[in-house]
C-alpha cells in the first residue's frame, strides 16, 4: 500500500509539470548611465524564467531602480513583465556609487514551455538618480541557455 502511495505521488508530480532547471546564462555587461549588470543566476523552469542580477553602480551619484520595470523579451518579440509576490517585497533598490546590490526578477506566463527558449533579452528598466523622477531604461542583458 505504502508503494503503491508513493508510486501515484510520483505520477502526480510528473503530471504537475515538475522538470529540472534549464539553466541561461549571459555576459556581463555596462549599461547606460555607469550600470553594470552580471547575471549571478538565471534558469527556467516549470512556466518561469528566473534572474538574480547584480547591479553595480560606477556612476556618480547613487541610483535608485525600480524592478517592477524590468522585462523579458521571448525570441518571439513578446515581452513579458516582471511577476510581483515571487521574491522579495521591496521594489526599489538604491545603488550607492562604487556599490553593488543582488536584484531578482521572476517572469511567468500560462502555458509558457521553457524548454522551446533559447535565448532571450532581460531589460532593465526603471533607473532614475532621484526616487521621486520617473525611471527609464538603461539597456539589455543578452541571455541563452547555458547547455
Amino acid at each position: 500500500m505504502l508503494m503503491q502511495r508513493a508510486f501515484l505521488l510520483v505520477l502526480v508530480l510528473l503530471a504537475l509539470g515538475c522538470r529540472q532547471k534549464i539553466p541561461m546564462e549571459a555576459s556581463s555587461v555596462q549599461l547606460e548611465d555607469g550600470i553594470h549588470i552580471s547575471i549571478r543566476d538565471a534558469h527556467a523552469k516549470n512556466q518561469r524564467i528566473h534572474v538574480v542580477a547584480t547591479v553595480t553602480n560606477w556612476s556618480q551619484h547613487p541610483v535608485y531602480i525600480d524592478r517592477n520595470y524590468w522585462g523579458l523579451r521571448l525570441p518571439w518579440g513578446e515581452t513579458l513583465a516582471r511577476v510581483q509576490g515571487y521574491t522579495q517585497k521591496e521594489n526599489i533598490f538604491t545603488v550607492d556609487v562604487g556599490k553593488a546590490r543582488q536584484i531578482t526578477v521572476v517572469f511567468h506566463k500560462p502555458g509558457l514551455d521553457v524548454s522551446t527558449i533559447a535565448t532571450a533579452d532581460l531589460i532593465v528598466g526603471g533607473v532614475t538618480d532621484h526616487p521621486s523622477h520617473p525611471g527609464h531604461t538603461v539597456g539589455e542583458v543578452h541571455l541563452s541557455r547555458a547547455d
